[in-house]
């Protein structure tokens, strides 16, 4: 986490604690009411409403730095719980001087909250969200502008370096991304491959590419010793080295994991929300249990932070409830409460769920489980999901993609946009350069996509060389625009195939919403466009009305 953000996360945390500091003495004197209840008419229902107040609290307090509150609070609660199950009417003179136990502990100072729970995995995830800068380290100027133009056009934000002087301090500064290096036939220590070679020595260095003029054994393996983790022989194919960029980049893992939180506790759900913010995730925080199942069809998480205590309907019955659906088998839940309560729940906590952590939820461990966990499920669904070919969407998941974006715009009463790209003359690509190059210039548009669009952005491999991309929240003439642009960079590209290069285009057609009120009338209209654009001579956009 940068200083500012640590920062930022530090107020928020001292926010929360605030809030939470302030509701305090209110939710004790909840818990002396109940108690007085409870002795006053030696009720088991009262006895099971002080378990439930005193479980809440227990499970808070310690976030908050009130580490002897949470153990005097456990204490009670199981007390009160020995006590409600009793046979005969519960004598509450056993739970008089735990409750003084709790006041006493209230009054110690708390410890400082942590600061940060940042962790490597979720690093690397927020790393690709900060943008695509690529340092182009690039002797001969005319091929180094030539290279500039051609990867701008695939979105990255380039500076060309053409001089060994001030690499190693350039580099040393930081702020890529990525490094696409030339390799050149000098193998001295003042050569790009030998600065490389130093600083590689010495620190990591961002994912870094060559490109040669030569390719052979030794100059593999120079490549290697400098740190490159890709080499590309000249003649450079474009779309080559951008499958390689975003294969370093790790542009297919853009989009943050999400977290659905679940607990009653408005000030502890909302602390851990912080946490895993910090390290980098998406999350969304429910206190209704009996409103979870709406947010996990609209929020789409790859992880559930469950609470087994929760008034109305436990953790253990709303995971079952979750399990029912199969689109949600293999979500990952993580249950969470005191020890005592996971303990007792250990065999049915096993039977819905993945893990389960203990409260106070420990900052560190808090993040790698749910960071870890979301991960894998992530890299599950995606590898389910994807066309094998282009990394985008396959055919039925933006179909479902459209239909859920074409839900929520209802909900919000806000404009959305379907487009759909045909490549133009595709079956003469493929019969002049063979279906290989054909499936390389696939690949290049399902690249430029990615790179070009936003992360709500969705993009999908509709059929052979047809893509269809969904935009939230975006009118049909600001899609044109968007389409239009998108187009020309791709007709700019240079697609190798041996010593010949050519350039392909598409046909675009764009539906929007409200104008087309469901997800089979967007992407009918849509389809419908390309068409038109295709009778209209190709290599253009037409929204369609």
């Amino acid at each position: 986490m940068s200083e500012d953000g640590n920062t930022l996360f530090k107020r928020r945390l001292e926010a929360l604690r605030g809030r939470f500091d302030a509701e305090l003495p209110q939710r004790l004197a909840e818990l002396d009411s109940v108690y007085e209840a409870a002795c006053a008419t030696a009720d088991a229902d009262a006895l099971q409403q002080l378990k439930r107040i005193a479980h809440a609290l227990a499970g808070s307090v310690g976030n908050f730095g009130y580490h002897a509150l949470g153990q005097s609070l456990l204490q009670l609660e199981r007390e009160a719980t020995r006590l409600a199950a009793a046979p005969a009417p519960p004598d509450c003179a056993p739970l008089r001087p735990l409750l003084a136990a709790v006041h006493a502990a209230r009054a110690q100072a708390p410890t400082p909250v942590a600061a940060s729970a940042d962790s490597g995995a979720a690093r690397q995830h927020a790393a690709g969200q900060t943008g695509q800068a690529l340092l182009l380290v690039q002797h001969d100027a005319a091929s180094g502008r030539a290279l500039k133009l051609q990867l701008e056009h695939f979105g990255y934000r380039i500076t060309l370096h053409q001089e060994a002087a001030g690499l190693a301090a350039l580099i040393e500064q930081g702020g890529f991304d990525l490094i696409v290096m030339q390799m050149q036939s000098d193998e001295g220590e003042d050569s790009f491959a030998g600065i490389a070679t130093q600083l590689h020595r010495t620190r990591p260095l961002p994912p870094l590419v060559f490109i040669s003029d030569r390719d052979d054994f030794p100059t593999r393996l120079r490549a290697v010793r400098a740190g490159g983790q890709s080499f590309l022989p000249r003649p450079l194919d474009i779309p080559s080295l951008a499958d390689a960029l975003e294969r370093l980049a790790g542009r297919g893992q853009l989009e943050p994991l999400r977290a659905l939180i679940v607990d009653d506790s408005v000030a502890l759900s909302e602390y851990n929300a912080a946490l895993l913010q910090a390290a980098g995730m998406a999350t969304r925080v429910v206190n209704d249990p009996l409103l979870v199942m709406p947010q996990l069809r609209e929020f789409l998480p790859d992880l559930v932070l469950l609470d087994i205590s929760m008034p109305g309907c436990d953790g253990l019955e709303l995971a079952a409830v979750i399990r029912q659906h199969p689109a949600y088998v293999s979500l990952p839940i993580v249950f969470c409460s005191t020890e005592a309560r996971i303990s007792a729940l250990l065999p049915r906590i096993l039977q819905s769920g993945d893990d389960y952590l203990f409260k106070p939820l420990d900052p560190a461990l808090l993040v790698a489980t749910a960071v870890g966990r979301a991960e894998r499920h992530r890299t599950l669904r995606t590898q389910l999901a994807r066309d094998s070919l282009t990394n985008c969407l396959n055919h039925t998941h933006i179909k479902e993609a459209v239909h859920l974006e074409v839900e929520r715009a209802h909900r919000q009463d806000a404009p959305l946009s379907v487009a759909m790209l045909d490549i133009d003359h595709f079956k003469q690509v493929n019969d002049r350069y063979g279906h290989p190059m054909g499936d390389r210039v696939i690949r290049s548009l399902g690249h430029l996509l990615r790179q070009r669009l936003r992360k709500v952005d969705l993009i999908g491999r509709y059929g052979g060389e047809e893509f269809l991309i969904v935009l939230p929240g975006t009118a049909g003439s600001d899609a044109r625009m968007l389409c239009n642009q998108l187009r020309e960079a791709f007709a700019h590209i240079q697609h190798l195939w041996e010593n010949e290069s050519f350039h392909v285009t598409f046909s675009c057609g764009i539906a929007s919403f409200p104008a087309q009120h469901d997800a089979e009338a967007l992407i009918a209209a849509a389809d419908s466009g390309v068409y038109d654009a295709k009778r209209a001579g190709r290599n253009q956009v037409v929204l369609r009305s």
